[in-house]
């Protein structure tokens, strides 16, 4: 159960760090909002991934199914 503690505080870190490096780019004297708001937008980033699951799709062409053949 430590372990998976630890790696959320991890992540979580992980995701402050990119937060402040990211408002000390933008603004020059970032407050606790403007980090707060930045962190929030990264975790509507992860939960709006999209996961390309198209390697395993088997494709027919328009020929198989009797279509044109563009030629």
């Amino acid at each position: 159960m430590s372990i998976h503690i630890e790696a959320c505080r991890y992540q979580y870190f992980e995701k402050l760090e990119a937060a402040c490096a990211k408002a000390f780019s933008l603004i020059h004297s970032p407050r606790y909002r403007n980090i707060k708001l930045i962190i929030e937008h990264i975790q509507d980033e992860d939960k709006n991934e999209i996961h390309d699951d198209s390697s395993g799709a088997i494709l027919r062409g328009s020929t198989y199914y009797g279509g044109n053949t563009n030629e």
